[in-house]
């Protein structure tokens, strides 16, 4: 039989913390922010106190969920026994999102105090799964294939995509009298798809009889 403790233990190392938030929060709008500002605004660029900032690579992953959850101190204290004393809060509606941004090789230039200029390649996954039945999640993240269940599921929707971007962003300051500061920017990007998955499904069930799973 599958374990919770290792599904939700994966999950927990394919992300940085629990939260539905942007991507690289904490890093967007600093003014030493440099590439990443952008993500979530063009125009923070401009004004920047770089005057080059090079990207590798970079990865930014956040889950979120209202099934599961438990004090992270104790996760770090004690991986085994955070998952072992978690709190489940199963529901006809729970959900289950996560969100995997990659920003590969980018670079951005401070062509003057007033403006800058950056190029950037992202790759970026995203899957939402909404109005699950918590009585299939508290089945440990499997089944005891000796053991007969029904869930009835009822209605579920989800979806999974995946794809790459290719951008160049121009930012300046607008206007700085002293009182007033205003800057702006553009983001041009080229999108391309590489996959999506999704799931809609209304009054579904599930009806497992251990006798005849030959």
């Amino acid at each position: 039989m599958f374990s919770k403790k290792i599904i939700f233990s994966t999950l927990l190392f394919l992300t940085v913390y629990f939260i539905k938030a942007q991507s690289y929060g904490g890093l967007l709008t600093d003014n030493y922010s440099g590439i990443h500002g952008i993500i979530s605004n063009p125009a923070n660029i401009a004004d920047s106190r770089l005057k080059l900032d090079v990207n590798l690579f970079g990865v930014s992953a956040l889950f979120s969920n209202d099934y599961i959850g438990f004090n992270l101190s104790d996760a770090f204290s004690d991986f085994s026994e955070a998952f072992d004393n978690a709190a489940t809060s199963p529901s006809n509606n729970n959900f289950l999102a996560w969100n995997t941004d990659i920003l590969g090789p980018s670079v951005m230039l401070s062509i003057d105090e007033k403006q800058s200029f950056s190029v950037f390649t992202r790759v970026r996954a995203v899957f939402n799964l909404y109005d699950v039945n918590g009585g299939l999640l508290e089945r440990e993240g499997g089944f005891d294939e000796n053991e007969d269940f029904f869930i009835n599921e009822g209605d579920v929707n989800g979806s999974f995509n995946l794809w790459g971007e290719i951008g160049a962003t121009y930012a300046r300051v607008l206007l700085n009298d002293g009182k007033n500061f205003i800057k702006g920017g553009l983001t041009l990007k080229y999108i391309q798809g590489m996959g999506n998955v999704y799931i809609n499904g209304s009054n579904v069930t599930l009806d497992y009889d251990a006798t005849n799973r030959y």
